[in-house]
């Protein structure tokens, strides 16, 4: 199994392999490595050896400060899978490839946020990730609240393959990854590098029969009934990738660059069984008469949920470095993220015999523009400091969301609807005429950074960051650090840093809505989640305790401090300290319940509505929150007769508090904020290499936590603390 990881074969004084790399997440200066940073940096090396094919996952095996969330049966999140850094929101961690913002996932329906989707980089094409713990709004923008992820490509020369097969205990979920990158030089001044990958994930089941399931079963046993009825687990999944890197060298100073990822997707999942005793759709309607949903699935059906996805993303710069030492990057990145949805096994029940089985519910589509124009300059010392580099740039944003309606049959209201029929496909309606649409926000930020390396081997930093969204007023963020390396090998680091989050275009702007019978079984109304920029808005704002409001930027203050030592080369131990303060936090507002008057004036100012609302959801910046936290992270190195083995621990301690409700807080969603993840994690791993055989042994602790027992439920389940245990071997081919 080819891997690019390198062997230290000699002791004292070889340098640390990650204490001693230098990195460039969170600085603008080529010397800084992880022992001397101003803030807490995790480096992943060869993150093809993480012990899992998925990025989300490989991030969670490595960093305690970082969970990854998998929710079955939770529609579109099943495939666009959410994440936290430090207990935060997915998207308060901004992803950079190669220093580069990454564009956002198309999926919106999540009140954690818009985040950017990980899993469309080929591990295959990864040389490192670097992930920065810290806030860095004031260096890299928006979202760099928790903290920054920067993925290294690979862009060495060589050719190397690699086939990956494997399978639960249980015997289900086999997958199958192949991957294979060449780099070469095309020419005296061109580098280039591609990477093919493909891969076929089969879903998992962790289902048992259902109680209504066993009881059907038991009052029909003429019908053959699956056993389970439903699948419980992950989905299935396959998928192509792609990466291409490529350097051209125009002068001894000066070269073009550019990087390219593009992927293809497929998954599909199970949604719950539907029973025919009990469920409302197998209902006999007079608008129907000689019609009977049984006829088509005397034995109930399981909607059949999935996602055609397509990713792209293309970066070309120009990069000039002069003899002084004074560095000009320009550079501009387009990404695109497409989502087509499909729903097959399901009918529109109020179509009733006119319902297809399989529908197209629409398509989402997320695209973003960045140029950036970064420069920095060396600042001679004199009597007062060593040395110095004062950067500054300047980055415009161009982002673009876009709704496209299903089929007809997929959000129709049919004839059955007034006798309790649901509308739109079942399990998934689809986003209709009304809802179709195109929404786009820009911004113009410029920058200042400045470092200074003091005498007495102190550093300080100042960072200040002026941006202006076409939907909000300019925002000034900033940052200041401080670092000092003592007497032998102790560091002190401390930073305060102002932080934000811009709410995206879709979020501002896109609504979700669907048709069902009102609780009189009279007639049809709409409910779903609405623009907090509608005329509904400001109709419930006139309520005496309800404020709904445009969504405004979240704004954060970071405050953390961090120890250091090393012994020798091969030994440290790093422990910080941080505290975020996080105010207008997004998420999702409870429901609103219209009362008849409200009803009527919805209807006379939303025009393109054709049923009266009965029932509303909107984005809101819910409430404040402060997160307390501590990581600490140990490694160890020494060699052996037998080879050389290496020892990390990393524990982080997280607590978040609700500081202040908004007026559309429930106590459920504060107890979710508070409860909702692991307050402590841990991780211990052992890494022993001789020649050609490798094996790696790895404890992880997950604390227990807390979630609904069912969405909107006030009811909560609190769930064990975990303790997890992963060991692998691996042989190569040739040494290493």
């Amino acid at each position: 199994m080819p891997t690019t990881r390198e062997i230290v074969s000699e002791p004292e004084p070889t340098p640390h392999p990650i204490m001693d790399e230098v990195i460039a997440t969170g600085t603008r200066l080529g010397n800084v490595t992880v022992h001397n940073a101003l803030s807490p940096v995790d480096v992943i090396r060869s993150p093809m050896n993480m012990a899992s094919v998925d990025l989300l996952d490989g991030l969670a095996l490595q960093l305690p400060s970082y969970t990854a969330f998998r929710l079955p049966l939770s529609d579109g999140q099943i495939f666009n899978r959410r994440y936290s850094l430090r207990g935060l929101n997915s998207d308060h961690t901004l992803v950079l490839v190669n220093g580069k913002r990454r564009h956002r996932s198309a999926f919106i329906e999540t009140a954690n946020g818009q985040p950017t989707d990980l899993s469309h980089i080929p591990l295959y094409a990864i040389k490192r990730i670097e992930v920065l713990r810290d806030g860095a709004s004031a260096m890299y923008g928006s979202d760099a609240i928790a903290g920054v992820i920067n993925v290294i490509l690979d862009e060495s020369t060589g050719t190397s393959f690699q086939y990956q097969t494997g399978q639960y205990y249980e015997g289900d979920g086999t997958s199958h990854h192949l991957q294979f990158r060449h780099g070469w030089q095309a020419m005296e001044n061109l580098k280039l590098s591609v990477v093919l990958a493909g891969y076929k994930d089969a879903p998992t089941s962790r289902s048992v029969q259902p109680a209504d399931a066993v009881a059907f079963q038991h009052a029909h046993p003429e019908i053959n009934l699956a056993n389970p009825v439903q699948r419980w687990g992950q989905p299935a999944r396959k998928g192509l990738q792609s990466a291409l890197t490529g350097r051209l060298k125009t002068s001894e100073h000066s070269e073009w660059y550019s990087f390219v990822t593009l992927s293809s997707s497929e998954g599909e999942s199970d949604f719950n069984w539907r029973n025919p005793d009990t469920n409302i759709i197998f209902t006999d309607v007079p608008a129907f008469p000689d019609y009977q949903l049984t006829q088509r699935y005397p034995a109930g059906f399981t909607p059949r949920f999935g996602q055609q996805e397509t990713d792209l993303s293309i970066t070309i710069g120009k990069k000039h470095v002069s003899p002084s030492d004074v560095h000009l990057d320009i550079s501009s990145t387009a990404g695109k993220n497409e989502i087509a949805y499909f729903i097959d096994n399901t009918v529109n029940a109020s179509l009733g015999p006119a319902s297809p089985t399989s529908f197209a519910p629409g398509k989402l589509v997320q695209r973003e523009w960045t140029a950036d124009i970064d420069y920095r300059y060396p600042l001679s010392g004199n009597a007062y400091w060593q040395y110095a580099s004062l950067a500054m740039g300047m980055v415009s944003r161009i982002e673009d969301y876009q709704v496209t309606a299903g089929d007809t049959a997929s959000w129709q209201v049919g004839p059955g609807a007034i006798y309790g029929l649901p509308a739109g496909a079942n399990g998934f309606p689809g986003y209709s005429d009304a809802q179709a649409g195109r929404f786009s926000q820009q911004s113009l930020a410029a920058y200042a950074d400045l470092n200074i390396h003091w005498p007495h081997t102190i550093v300080t930093g100042a960072a200040i960051r002026v941006e202006h969204n076409s939907d909000y007023n300019n925002i000034v963020r900033g940052k200041l650090s401080i670092g000092y390396q003592g007497a032998g090998s102790w560091t002190f680091r401390a930073n305060l840093t102002n932080g934000f989050r811009a709410p995206s275009a879709g979020q501002r702007s896109v609504e979700r809505t669907s048709q069902s019978l009102n609780a009189e079984f009279d007639r049809v109304n709409t409910s779903g989640r609405f623009s907090p920029k509608s005329a509904l808005a400001e109709i419930l704002s006139q309520r005496a305790d309800v404020s709904i409001n445009p969504l405004r930027p979240e704004t954060s203050t970071t405050l953390s401090a961090g120890v250091g030592y090393r012994f020798g080369r091969l030994t440290s131990i790093n422990a910080d300290y941080y505290r975020i303060i996080v105010s207008d936090r997004f998420g999702t507002s409870p429901a609103f319940e219209l009362s008849m008057d409200e009803q009527a004036l919805a209807s006379a100012k939303m025009k393109n509505l054709d049923y009266p609302i009965n029932s509303a959801t909107f984005f809101q910046n819910l409430n404040n929150t402060v997160s307390d936290g501590l990581d600490i992270v140990a490694r160890h190195a020494f060699y052996t007769a037998v080879g050389k083995v290496s020892v990390q621990g990393a524990f982080n301690i997280n607590h978040t508090s609700v500081s202040h409700q908004g007026s559309v807080t429930t106590p459920a969603q504060t107890r979710l904020q508070e409860y909702g993840q692991p307050k402590t994690k841990g991780r211990l791993s052992v890494h022993w290499q001789l020649d050609k055989l490798e094996s790696v042994l790895t404890w992880r602790y997950i604390g227990s936590w807390q979630d609904q027992v069912s969405p909107n439920e006030e009811s909560f389940q609190t769930f064990s603390a975990l303790h997890l245990f992963d060991a692998s071997v691996t042989w190569f081919p040739s040494p290493q």
